[in-house]
């Protein structure tokens, strides 16, 4: 009884101190929700202009752009019309006030902004806690490449760190800018930091969920002035890294130049997008999807597939781990059909300017071309457990050694060779530069096939 006695207290103890718990919450005053900011209307269809209200819209694109909006304070755009010219909004939002949201309302299809050719269709400058989202984006000229030209421009220029950037559900096409992929080049969407006098950086930047679509030059790119280290070869302005980067489920086709580039990044995250046919243009070098200057960069689950090498490319590969990178990784990613192969390990240059630490693992490369795997160069890096597939009738070399700095383990990974291509080393590196185990080849096995080291070569039995 005792024992009872005891539990009985101890549940009634609960239950009162539950009670006392319950009346605390319900005597606590409730904290107001954040006010909610003004929404402005813009139906470039109307006869008249009004003052940016659901009955009085503006009809034109000089209205938002004369306005500086406040922390939660969104832009509306009607369905099914058409604005020309450039979107520049003024103001920033705020962390304990909201972004500032740019979206579509109505019925119909997307809001069009229409550039005609300016430099911009919608850009911000030195401005923080923005969203936008769901409308079609174009910006075509007369004369191609007579200019820069891009769909989305975000810059911060010795401005610090800018806060929260999401771009979504954008369809951004026919951007026929110039060759440049600098700071102030031509793409799809670009976000760049100018200046030398205030470090400058981007956190929280999620591109998610748009289609991007022949584009003179890059899809999506980020660009900075401040990139400087010893890992690219310089030193100042020093290199000052964006944070909270994510590029995902972003579909990037027809490009004159790269599909999608992380740049003076920590900490990336490229996943579940799909590009093709990038690289489309002969210019310099370009590939489908990569990383550059940037730390600890993980590319997963995408497909690239059809990106070009024309002449002045010296790439065309579906995936690179390029130089002035430390720990990035590559992995359950789909790469086929690219007329440069598969991947690019770039050291570029030698010295210092280096991929350190890079791992790449579990992806899929099927027909591939001219070289499956390319090394230009990495240091302490890992490639395993991945397959490659040749066809009846390539030429594809499985493995191409053609610069200096090399350092790779090549393991457990499935090759399955039925075209004539060999292991090349072009440049005079040493093959035990190169560590290779416990691989399976199949098919073809040519002169320069790596021998023992737990080499297997029976049937994988793939099921197609």
């Amino acid at each position: 009884m005792r024992h009872a006695t005891e539990i009985r207290r101890f549940l009634a103890g609960v239950v009162a101190t539950l009670l006392l718990a319950c009346a605390a919450v319900a005597l606590t005053p409730a904290v107001p929700a954040h006010a909610a900011g003004s929404s402005y209307y813009v139906d470039c269809s109307a006869a008249a202009n009004g003052t940016g209200t659901s009955d009085s819209p503006w009809n034109s694109l000089a209205g938002p752009n004369a306005k500086t909006f406040a922390p939660g304070d969104q832009l509306l755009l009607k369905r099914g019309t058409t604005c020309s010219g450039t979107l520049h909004p003024l103001g920033s939002g705020s962390a304990a006030g909201g972004s500032i949201s740019i979206d579509a309302y109505g019925t119909g299809a997307l809001p069009v902004i229409a550039a005609g050719g300016a430099t911009d269709a919608i850009y911000l400058y030195n401005q923080e806690y923005w969203e936008i989202s769901n409308l079609e984006v174009t910006n075509t000229g007369a004369v191609k490449g007579a200019n820069a030209r891009r769909g989305v421009y975000v810059v911060l220029e010795n401005y610090g760190t800018g806060n929260h950037y999401k771009i979504s559900n954008l369809d951004i096409h026919d951007v026929n800018g110039n060759n440049s992929k600098e700071v102030d080049g031509s793409a799809g969407i670009l976000f760049a930091v100018l200046g030398t006098t205030t470090p400058s950086a981007f956190n929280d930047v999620v591109i998610d969920g748009n289609t991007v679509a022949d584009i003179a030059r890059s899809g999506i790119n980020m660009s900075s002035t401040w990139l400087c280290r010893p890992s690219i070869g310089c030193n100042n302005p020093a290199w000052t890294p964006w944070t909270g980067v994510v590029v995902r489920n972003n579909t990037v086709h027809d490009t004159d130049g790269d599909g999608i580039v992380v740049q003076m990044s920590k900490d990336a995250l490229i996943e579940h997008n799909v590009v093709y046919n990038a690289a489309k243009a002969s210019n310099a070098a370009n590939a489908g999807i990569w990383a550059w200057d940037s730390d600890g960069t993980v590319i997963q689950y995408n497909e690239a597939y059809g990106t070009k090498k024309n002449s002045g490319n010296p790439d065309g590969q579906g995936f690179d781990v390029d130089y002035g990178q430390d720990g990035t990784v590559v992995q359950y990613n789909y790469s086929h059909d690219n007329e440069g192969g598969f991947l690019l390990f770039c050291g570029c240059g030698g010295g210092s300017r280096l991929s350190s630490n890079a791992v790449v693992r579990y992806n899929v490369s099927e027909n591939d071309r001219l070289r499956v795997v390319n090394m230009l160069g990495s240091q302490d890096s890992t490639f395993y457990n991945n397959t490659i597939y040749i066809p009846s009738g390539s030429t594809a070399n499985v493995f191409e050694v053609s610069g200096a700095w090399n350092d790779l383990t090549l393991a457990n990974n499935l090759i399955y060779n039925l075209g004539s291509g060999d292991y090349v080393y072009t440049s005079g590196q040493p093959a035990s530069n190169f560590s290779w185990r416990n691989n399976l080849f199949y098919g073809n096995h040519p002169a320069g096939e790596p021998t023992g080291n737990g080499n297997i070569t029976a049937d994988p039995l793939l099921a197609s």
